[in-house]
Formats: structure tokens, C-alpha cells, sequence
């Protein structure tokens, strides 16, 4: 296992934190202008199609 410097670790760490905020924001329950906005970016606004016949029961 390789050594990572203090600013590495520190770094990746804060990095982490920051998306763990993110995702909390993003898939809460919350509707804000910001979620609105990313979700709309990211096409999570749209209702899912599906057409596959294997998945009807």
C-alpha cells in the first residue's frame, strides 16, 4: 500500500464530504431550485420508459 501525503488525504477526504452533501441534497425530498435544476441537467426529471416485454408480468 502506497503512502499519501497529508494534503492528498485531506483533499480526498473533503472531496468525499462534499459529494456525501451533494447526493443528501439532490435525492432528498426537498423540492428546491437547485434540485430542480440538477435533476433537469441530469434527466432524472423525466419518467423512465420501458419497452421490454421480459418485464410485463
Amino acid at each position: 500500500m502506497t503512502q499519501r501525503s497529508r494534503w492528498v488525504q485531506w483533499r480526498s477526504e473533503w472531496q468525499v464530504r462534499l459529494k456525501a452533501l451533494l447526493a443528501k441534497a439532490l435525492f432528498s425530498k426537498k423540492d428546491t431550485f437547485v434540485t430542480r435544476t440538477v435533476k433537469k441537467l441530469l434527466g432524472a426529471d423525466q419518467v423512465a420508459i420501458n419497452d421490454d416485454p421480459d418485464l410485463l408480468h
